[in-house]
């Protein structure tokens, strides 16, 4: 499993044990939005830290090609935000998203390390 594959196998459970939320990260109530379930399953803070970098920024940015966003914005975080308060998103909705990228992340990590070792083994065949 790839970084990006766990990160978001943990922000659905999140989302799962903590509910879904709109409009902001966490709400009073403790229900998180998909942004801040990422957050919890990266910082362990479902509010992001003021500059979103690293893995945290990694799982926006392949989150938010994902999700049927209306936003056209370029911001990845401004697109899950909008699919996220969407009234019709629910939390089955955004854990679906969440395990989908999961396993789309774990599928590109293991194509990947395939072409590594198919590279590798063409590379000492050649020798």
């Amino acid at each position: 499993m790839s970084d990006l594959s766990a990160i978001f196998t943990l922000a659905a459970a999140v989302v799962r044990t903590s509910g879904h939320g709109k409009g902001r990260f966490v709400g009073p109530d403790g229900t998180v939005d998909a942004v801040g379930a990422l957050s919890t399953a990266v910082t362990g803070k479902a509010t992001p830290p003021d500059v979103i970098d690293g893995l945290l920024w990694d799982a926006v940015e392949y989150l938010s090609p994902r999700i049927p966003s209306m936003t056209v914005d370029e911001d990845p975080l401004e697109r899950i935000a909008d699919w996220n308060d969407q009234s019709e998103t629910t939390q089955a909705d955004v854990i679906a998203a969440l395990e989908a990228a999961s396993a789309d992340a774990a599928e590109a990590a293991i194509a990947h390390v395939d072409a590594i070792a198919t590279h590798h083994t063409s590379s000492l065949a050649v020798a």
